[in-house]
């Protein structure tokens, strides 16, 4: 693959990524997606709430604590 189609690759990744992580079902979804990738519960939210930094600026969630209380609502 050449060099530009590697970047459309990963920029098409991440707005797949933003769709979904923008809604708190959404964000949900890509983590127990993600979760077997990873050791622990945490890491798995931190590399997801990292990726969510990286690409807005922001974390979606300001803790783990917070998300494990969003994830206990719905």
């Amino acid at each position: 693959m050449s060099k530009y189609t590697d970047q459309i690759n990963e920029i098409q990744e991440d707005y797949h990524f933003l769709i979904k992580a923008v809604t708190r079902q959404g964000f949900f979804e890509l983590y127990f997606k993600e979760l077997p990738k990873h050791r622990t519960n945490f890491e798995c939210f931190n590399a997801l709430n990292e990726k969510y930094f990286d690409l807005v600026g922001e974390y979606r969630y300001s803790s783990f604590q917070s998300f494990i209380n969003q994830l206990r609502k719905r």
